[in-house]
C-alpha cells in the first residue's frame, strides 16, 4: 500500500469506527465483492426501486437476482415494513440506501435482517459524514460501502471503500477485489460510452418508443464498468479531500440553508431532513408534467449541475430480468419521475444557489 492508501484507510476507520476497509474502484465493486465473498448465488437482493442503477448491475453481475423495494414516501429510505413485503423465501441479503444523503432507519432495519438471517449491506455513497441514529453512516450492517466518484460528496472522479467488522468476511473481499480487472483506457472509454447512452435512455424511458427494451443487450456490452479496482497511484488525492469533509458538510449547509429559504413558499414538495449539513443534493419535487420544461429552462440557463436522479429502477430491471416478477413501488415511481437534485457541491456557490432556486419558483410559476 501506498502512504495516501495507509493514510485514507486509517481515515476512514476513524471516521466510520470500522475495523477493515478495503479501497475499490467503485463503490459498486464493493457490493460484487461482499456478495461473492458471502458466497451467494442466484438469491434474491433486496435494493430500493430508486437506487443507482449500478447497485443492480453490481447484484446481477455477482451472479444473484435485484429485487426491488418501496421507499417511505415522506423519507425516500426503505423501512423494514417495505423490505419484508418484498422478501421472498429466497432472499439471502438486504442493500438500504441512504437516499440523498437521508439517515435510513438503520437500527430498525438491521433488526430486522437479524430475525431472518439477512446479510445487511449499508449503501453509504450518498452520506459520507452523516449519521445514523447512534452510529456514523458507514458502521451499520454486515458491511458498508462508499463512493468517491463524479459528483459524490467526496468527489475524486472514481473510487470506493467496502468497510466490514468482519474479520473473516473482511478476508473473503479483499480475495475477491484482487480479482477484479484493473482500471484502464478502454474501461474508461466504456464508462463515458455508457453515462452518455444512459442519460439518453433515461430520458426516454417513458415516451413510449420501447427504447428500454435495450437494457439487457446494454448489460451484456458494458456491465465491466460495474466492478474493478484501481491502480495504486490513483489514490493520492482521497486523504486530503477526507481531511477537508468538516468543510466540504458546512459549505453543504449553507447551500441547503438558501434553497430552504427561497423555495419555502415556492409550490414544490421538500423532503423532511433531519440534518442539512450531510446532504448529497438538495432534493424537491415538481408535479412531472412540468419536470421536463423546468430541467430545459434551467439547463438552458447554464445549470447543468442540476439534475433528476434517480429514476425507478422498473423499466431497467424489467428488461434485464424478463421473466421474474418485481413488486409495485409506487412511492419509488413516483420520487423518480418527479425529482428535482439541486446542487450543494463545491463548485456550486451561495449566488449561484439563490439563481437557481430563484429561477426553479419562477419556471414553476410559469407553467
Amino acid at each position: 500500500m501506498t502512504q495516501a492508501q495507509i493514510t485514507a484507510t486509517a481515515q476512514l476507520q476513524t471516521l466510520t469506527k470500522r475495523q477493515h476497509v478495503h479501497l475499490t474502484g467503485r463503490g459498486a465493486a464493493g457490493i460484487f465483492a461482499i456478495l461473492r465473498a458471502a458466497g451467494f448465488l442466484a438469491k434474491d437482493v433486496l435494493i430500493p426501486a430508486n437506487t443507482c442503477y449500478i447497485v443492480a448491475w453490481a447484484v446481477i453481475a455477482s451472479g444473484n437476482r435485484p429485487r426491488l423495494v418501496d421507499i417511505n414516501p415522506t423519507t425516500g429510505n426503505v423501512t423494514p415494513s417495505m423490505l419484508e413485503s418484498a422478501r421472498t423465501p429466497t432472499t439471502a441479503a438486504v442493500i438500504p440506501c441512504h437516499l440523498y444523503g437521508i439517515p435510513a432507519p438503520m437500527a430498525e432495519i438491521c433488526a430486522w435482517a437479524n430475525t431472518h438471517q439477512l446479510l445487511v449491506i449499508e449503501d453509504a455513497a450518498l452520506a459520507v459524514g452523516n449519521q445514523a441514529g447512534e452510529l456514523p453512516c458507514g458502521a451499520w450492517g454486515d458491511a458498508s460501502i462508499l463512493s468517491f466518484g463524479l459528483g459524490k460528496t467526496i468527489d475524486i472522479e472514481l473510487g470506493g471503500a467496502v468497510l466490514t467488522d468482519n474479520a473473516p468476511l473482511s478476508k473473503e473481499i479483499s480475495r475477491v477485489l484482487k480479482s477484479l480487472p484493473l482500471w484502464s483506457t478502454p474501461l474508461y472509454k466504456q464508462t463515458r460510452e455508457w453515462n452518455d447512452l444512459y442519460w439518453a435512455l433515461h430520458r426516454c424511458e417513458n415516451d413510449g418508443l420501447n427504447l428500454d427494451r435495450q437494457y439487457a443487450a446494454l448489460f451484456q456490452q458494458f456491465h465491466e464498468i460495474a466492478a474493478y479496482q484501481l491502480p495504486a497511484s490513483y489514490w493520492d488525492d482521497l486523504p486530503a479531500a477526507l481531511a477537508d469533509l468538516k468543510n466540504n458538510l458546512a459549505h453543504r449547509r449553507e447551500l441547503a440553508e438558501i434553497y430552504s429559504e427561497v423555495l419555502k413558499p415556492a409550490p414544490v414538495q421538500i423532503p423532511q431532513f433531519a440534518d442539512l449539513s450531510a446532504l448529497w443534493k438538495y432534493p424537491v419535487f415538481v408535479a412531472r408534467q412540468l419536470r421536463e420544461d423546468v430541467l430545459d429552462t434551467l439547463w438552458n440557463h447554464g445549470h447543468h449541475n442540476v439534475t433528476c436522479w434517480y429514476p425507478s429502477l422498473h423499466p431497467m430491471i424489467s428488461s434485464l430480468l424478463p421473466n421474474i416478477n418485481q413488486p409495485p413501488t409506487p412511492c419509488a415511481d413516483a420520487w423518480g419521475a418527479e425529482v428535482i437534485n439541486l446542487p450543494l457541491s463545491s463548485n456550486t456557490t451561495e449566488i449561484d444557489a439563490r439563481a437557481i432556486a430563484k429561477m426553479l419558483d419562477a419556471a414553476i410559476e410559469q407553467g
